[in-house]
């Protein structure tokens, strides 16, 4: 474990020092759970959604706040007058799915029951089969982490016989596009993994196979933290009497003042909103710690300690969150906490430093 002082040396380390790659693959037992694991050693499909999401989050964002709206009324109801208990964490993780799905495959596929059941049981089959295999003793894996495997392999076979047809569907459209045809294409990552292919003429790329690898693999990487994430933001927006009901007046002032209409624009407007997810994540965040391995055959030097390849390196982010040299009383839910250090307000969700690290921080943010 990386002492804080030493976090900036951390994050400063490039693949070949600190993999940051093979501890993810030894924290989800990928050769045994993701029968997509091979395309990991190539995760083009990060590339295109760094490249291709930002561009396009004017285009989606009325489209995602429909299918949120749609997904909630579908979950919780309409009921205005009467309590009605909920499971939060189910209903909250097909909101999640729902809304990964308007982005990956768009409509009707992301509001269809059978894929969204298959996505959540093949996102929540590997979670729950690799916390198993990992305590397994070494020798056993080659038969009972296949073993326990099997149910993993299952969904992922059973939505490919739903998505494949969509894929193909897709490349067919994308070949059209390549003709100079014009027609009105699906603005979906699907679609946006295609045009790459394409463009790069890998012909491995445009196999429906390695589509839905990745499809399924970005399925695998948002939808739990994003669930775990969202899940106690509401649960700690919900313990302060007052913060609740402060999201609510600025949702409805900042809906009124853009004429009653969600655009990119407006979400960035929900200043309090931001900073209440943030200090979510900071208190109750679903990451606690990174992990890094040791890569290069010699080892590296740590002032004056020495770490063998295949060390494990962590930095401590539970720890850190709740460090109360760095936040004031960092054990309590605070909206309007300040920065710390300069005592300035908060920067906003997505910046990440030294002392914020709720999605990693450096090259390697959310890996």
């Amino acid at each position: 474990m990386v002492p804080l002082i030493k976090l900036g040396w951390f994050f400063k380390q490039k693949d070949r020092i600190l993999d940051h790659r093979a501890t993810g693959f030894d924290a989800v037992e990928t050769y045994y759970t993701m029968p997509c694991g091979h395309i990991l050693d190539d995760p083009s499909h990060i590339s295109i959604l760094n490249s291709k999401l930002t561009p396009e989050l004017g285009n989606l964002t009325l489209p995602l706040v429909e299918e949120i709206e749609n997904g909630l009324k579908d979950l919780w109801g309409r009921e205005t007058e009467h309590w009605q208990e909920i499971d939060l964490w189910d209903t909250i993780m097909s909101l999640v799915t729902r809304s990964f799905g308007r982005v990956l495959v768009d409509k009707p596929l992301c509001e269809d029951k059978q894929y969204l059941y298959n996505t959540r049981r093949y996102v929540s089959s590997i979670h729950a089969t690799s916390a198993i295999i990992r305590t397994l003793p070494s020798w056993t894996k080659p038969v009972l982490g296949r073993i326990l495997s099997l149910p993993c392999w299952y969904y992922y076979w059973r939505g490919k016989q739903q998505i494949i047809p969509f894929i193909e569907a897709c490349l067919a459209e994308g070949y059209k596009e390549l003709e100079g045809e014009e027609f009105k294409s699906r603005n979906t990552l699907v679609m946006w993994m295609i045009r790459t292919a394409l463009k790069t003429q890998k012909p491995l790329e445009l196999h429906p196979e390695t589509i839905y690898a990745r499809l399924m693999t970005l399925n695998f990487a948002g939808i739990h933290t994003s669930t775990f994430t969202i899940v106690n933001c509401l649960l700690d927006t919900l313990s302060e009497p007052n913060v609740f009901q402060q999201i609510t007046n600025e949702t409805v002032q900042v809906y009124h003042y853009y004429d009653q209409n969600w655009t990119k624009a407006a979400i960035d407007d929900l200043k309090f909103l931001d900073r209440a997810i943030r200090e979510s994540i900071r208190l109750s965040g679903p990451i606690v710690r990174l992990l890094r391995e040791v890569a290069p055959e010699s080892g590296i030097n740590i002032d004056g300690v020495n770490l063998p390849k295949g060390t494990k390196v962590a930095a401590n982010l539970l720890h850190l969150h709740h460090d109360n040299t760095i936040y004031k009383n960092a054990k309590k839910f605070d909206v309007n906490r300040l920065a710390p250090f300069n005592k300035g307000e908060m920067p906003p969700l997505v910046t990440t430093s030294e002392h914020f690290l709720g999605f990693g921080h450096g090259r390697v943010s959310c890996a």
